[in-house]
């Protein structure tokens, strides 16, 4: 081959390469807006003044001009290389080390190489370039330079940067599958192009680098990845994307229960590192949750809530495990994402004990429209009835109905006022005395010549205001219906109270029903005074039942109180009488 042959083998395949890197640098501008783009064009530019660089200094026959390209190409290489080390993270989707921060820092030795290289003839350090001598290539002689210490610095530098490259696209090739395995395979074919040129370069095979020839092969796969197969708008980067971006812990397992990957999310779940997750067994990754692997350890297909109880706290987790099979449908792992669902758990509790609530409040109200469109009626048309007949003849007897019809509305509107009153849930009881409440209850009932007798001392927990209304409506109930000679009477049970009287008692098929709101057998009740009783019992949490007495009279059980204290005194004995 002739030296002129030769030397242009080595000139127009480095030519070539630097407009093919300039012409691309051109379209990939034009869609920068593209993820991983910023990247290409570093990659693009880079391999451009390098390929250039080499090109020119090999046509040159002056050498201050061979020492500028050679200058050039340092420019060139770095930035080749810190490109292509920022586009493989991000395409594995670790942008975090994409911060101007740390992109300074893994700039800095390429930022003092180009210092050092454009200052050493102006100051005469020999930390790049320690000699030189001239070479035949070809026709053409060249100068070839003997390395300084920084040279290799930034050598060992470079490499270690692309190593870190690759092994973060074969990574990322283990994980995937299909398409995308053969897409991060592509890319770790690409950055072995200008490494095997330029070991054939360190072995002696040729008198010229063509480092910068193959880098600009490694750029156009990029932009074919970038354009031919859509490499930024699919997996793996929307993939991580869309995991690292989860609310839930994400986590590949496979089938010996070691984990091959995490997101984000998950090492804020376990405290832990993401990189220190990963190679760990998911039993010592849940070693702080151990209910999860006892509850779900080796299932492959399910999704569920489990709740943990930790010092007082509950804590929801919403569990989703699924299986992972490979093209021949064997079983390689599984993917648990797991997340932490507290304070949505809460949060649905109250709107559903809201929504409970409100529905009660709703029942209320259409018993109050009820009332007030049926109950009052009667005595308000009776009143206006008889309010007529008085203007026309002044009837003694018409007057007394009408006063007896407001009487009677003066009850509904009070038994309503009552119900609208009470609470549905006590949530901050006192401690009331059983006894003193009942003769309170007592005096303020129209009882006539009706007696109680109160045979409890016992203090128990209770809102005073409600107990006391439900008091004063048991003994209205039983003067109403049994008479005024009435006896009643309270006394202890074993985990709560009642309320007897003398009278006929409630036949067995009417005892549920009298609970009812609005349902009495008497022409002057309301019908809501026992559904206010009920109503408390309810409220406080205890059990009502209603039996017949020894006597053979009506019996109203409490059971289920919260009983503070009782006095010692003998059973049965009254511990007050009262009598009207």
């Amino acid at each position: 081959m002739s030296p002129q042959v030769q030397f242009w083998l080595y000139v127009v395949p480095l030519m070539a390469a630097a407009v093919i890197s300039a012409g691309l640098t051109v379209v990939v501008f034009q869609n920068r807006h593209k993820r991983t783009a910023p990247q290409i064009l570093g990659v693009l530019i880079g391999a451009s003044f390098w390929a250039a660089a080499d090109a020119l200094r090999l046509l040159s026959s002056d050498p201050s001009l061979q020492l500028f390209w050679h200058n050039v190409r340092f420019l060139g290489s770095t930035v080749v290389v810190l490109s292509a080390f920022l586009h493989a993270l991000e395409y594995t989707n670790r942008e975090r080390w994409l911060r101007p921060r740390w992109v300074s820092v893994a700039a800095f030795i390429f930022v003092v190489t180009n210092l050092l290289v454009w200052t050493t003839e102006p100051l005469g350090h020999e930390l790049i370039r320690a000699g030189a001598e001239t070479v035949a290539v070809g026709s053409q002689t060249v100068l070839e330079f003997e390395h300084g210490p920084w040279f290799f610095i930034n050598a060992a530098y470079s490499y270690l940067l692309l190593v870190a490259a690759v092994a973060m696209y074969a990574f990322e090739a283990l994980q995937r599958s299909g398409t995308y395995r053969r897409q991060a395979a592509a890319l770790i074919v690409a950055m072995a192009v200008p490494w095997l040129l330029n070991l054939v370069y360190v072995l002696g095979y040729v008198v010229v680098d063509l480092t910068g020839f193959g880098f600009t092969v490694t750029a156009v796969v990029f932009v074919a990845q970038l354009y031919w197969f859509q490499l930024l708008d699919v997996v793996p980067v929307a993939r991580g994307t869309v995991v690292n971006h989860i609310e839930s812990g994400y986590l590949v397992v496979d089938p010996e229960g070691r984990i091959l990957d995490a997101n984000e999310a998950s090492a804020e779940l376990f405290d832990v590192p993401r990189d220190a997750i990963i190679g760990q067994t998911i039993d010592e990754v849940f070693e702080t949750l151990p209910e999860i692997v006892e509850r779900f350890g080796d299932e492959r297909d399910v999704r569920d809530i489990i709740t943990i109880f930790r010092d007082g706290d509950r804590y929801d987790y919403d569990v989703d495990i699924s299986p992972v099979y490979d093209s021949r449908d064997r079983y390689v792992g599984r993917v648990v994402l797991v997340r932490n669902v507290t304070e949505q758990r809460r949060r649905q509790r109250k709107l559903e004990e809201r929504t409970e609530a409100l529905e009660r409040q709703n029942e209320k109200l259409d018993r109050f429209a009820s009332i007030v469109s049926h109950d009052l009626r009667n005595p308000i048309a009776v009143a206006n009835g008889h309010l007529q007949i008085a203007r026309e003849d002044g009837d003694e007897e018409s007057f007394e109905r009408i006063d007896e019809s407001l009487e009677r509305m003066d009850d509904i509107i009070e038994d309503v006022l009552a119900l609208a009153r009470q609470d549905d849930e006590i949530t901050d009881p006192d401690e009331v005395s059983l006894s003193d409440l009942c003769t309170q209850a007592w005096t303020t009932v129209d009882t006539n010549g009706a007696t109680l007798d109160v045979q409890t001392d016992a203090t128990i927990n209770a809102d005073r205001g409600q107990l006391r209304r439900a008091l004063e409506n048991l003994f209205r109930n039983s003067v109403e219906h049994v008479g005024d000679d009435v006896t009643v009477t309270v006394g202890d049970l074993s985990d709560g109270f009642y309320v007897a009287d003398d009278g006929p008692g409630i036949p067995e098929d009417e005892r549920e029903k009298v609970l009812e709101s609005g349902f009495t057998t008497s022409e002057t009740g309301t019908g809501f005074g026992l559904s206010i009783v009920s109503g408390t019992a309810d409220a406080h949490g205890w059990s009502l039942d209603i039996a017949s007495d020894d006597d053979g009279g009506a019996r109203f059980e409490f059971t289920d109180v919260s009983v503070v204290e009782r006095a010692d005194s003998t059973p049965g004995a009254p511990a007050s009488m009262w009598e009207e």
